[in-house]
């Protein structure tokens, strides 16, 4: 297609994506504005690869949550990525609510945790049924009257 006199300022005002597919076709659409290299779709796809590539690096850091502190050492993470507009607003709202229901549950796993320690079955102590302690061998059986 021969520019036309009309077309080229046009084209000097926008110009097309510079996008290139993987067999190295470039991209037809034009971009929304001449700072931009791309056009509002791959901008965006652009966009959302790096969000995942972000929330991907910190998340590969997350540790095991089983402290307030470790929690609260995410949730400050996550503060400074949604500050530096590194991770969506919507996504740091779902993940600080879960953190809040890790927070809820929290409580009651340490109260597991401890009544899990708490019942050991009791040792038994035969010393003074016989005389001596028995052979804990021997336990199974009655101890023999005279």
């Amino acid at each position: 297609m021969k520019p036309t006199p009309g077309n080229s300022s046009i084209s000097n005002i926008l110009s097309r994506c510079e996008h290139r597919s993987s067999s190295g076709r470039q991209c037809r659409t034009f971009t929304s504005d001449s700072d931009s290299r791309l056009c509002k779709r791959h901008a965006l796809s652009l966009l959302r690869a790096q969000n995942a590539a972000d929330i991907t690096a910190f998340t590969g850091r997350l540790g095991s949550f089983e402290t307030s502190e470790e929690v609260h050492a995410f949730l400050a993470r996550l503060l400074a990525l949604v500050a530096e507009n590194r991770v969506a607003p919507r996504r740091a709202a779902v993940l600080a609510y879960i953190c809040q229901l890790l927070l809820r549950t929290l409580a009651a796993r340490q109260a597991e945790l401890r009544a899990e320690d708490d019942a050991d079955p009791p040792r038994l102590n035969f010393a003074g049924v016989m005389g001596s302690d028995p052979d804990p061998a021997d336990a199974h059986t009655a101890p023999q009257t005279a």
